[in-house]
């Protein structure tokens, strides 16, 4: 059997006793340099960022922005619908609808704004009466 080599970086971090990290002195850990304490600070400015939102329909598509609805990518290319009812955050509290393929989007994609945002709320309209959804 062949011997292990130690592990790189000499000893193991976890069999460090508690003794030996209890000997870093106070001052050494009040040592906090000024760059590093204004990385931390709580007094922090808020982050603006330049990037649009995204609509909620998901990256890009062309689909309405419908009330009470999700639309989340489906590996296929395709598109899933929920129903979101008012404060639904998590995916357990929504509702299925079903999957539009990349052929539908394609085609819903070629019709004018008007036409496609009623073919879209007709298809929703079918598939929550479908699962009782009012």
């Amino acid at each position: 059997m062949k011997a292990q080599k130690p592990r790189r970086g000499g000893f193991d971090r976890q069999a460090v006793s508690p003794e030996r990290k209890a000997k870093v002195s106070p001052e050494r850990k009040a040592k906090v340099s000024p760059e590093r304490k204004a990385k931390v600070s709580p007094e922090r400015k808020a982050k603006v960022s330049p990037k649009t939102r995204k609509s909620p329909s998901g990256s890009g598509s062309k689909l309405p922005a419908i009330d009470r609805l999700d639309w989340e990518n489906h590996s296929d290319g395709g598109k899933e619908a929920w129903h979101a009812p008012p404060g639904a955050v998590q995916r357990r509290d929504k509702t299925y609808l079903g999957h539009v393929g990349k052929r539908q989007l394609a085609a819903w994609g070629r019709l004018d704004p008007d036409a496609r945002q009623k073919a879209v709320e007709e298809w929703i309209k079918t598939r929550r009466e479908e699962k009782g959804i009012q």
